[in-house]
């Protein structure tokens, strides 16, 4: 249950993803009991203007052998 003063965390590569932008949007406006906190890499995002608070963090992105994208966060580094 959700309570005042509660944070939702959204964690984007990108920032620009439709689903998640869309579904953002439609809680801001039918739930102003928490704030809205995202993580997105460092350029301008949609995401990033829909959030009350924006933290943008630094990615590297690559593609290992499996040939799929593999992103790191050096942000979160001493935590993993």
């Amino acid at each position: 249950m959700l309570k005042k003063g509660d944070i939702l965390f959204v964690i984007s590569f990108t920032g620009d993803n439709e689903t998640i932008n869309e579904k953002i949007t439609k809680l801001e406006l039918v739930n102003d009991k928490f704030r809205y906190v995202s993580f997105t890499n460092m350029k301008q995002n949609k995401l990033a203007s829909i959030v009350q608070h924006n933290i943008y963090f630094p990615t590297i992105a690559f593609t290992d052998d499996a040939d799929y994208r593999v992103v790191r966060l050096p942000l979160l580094q001493h935590i993993i």
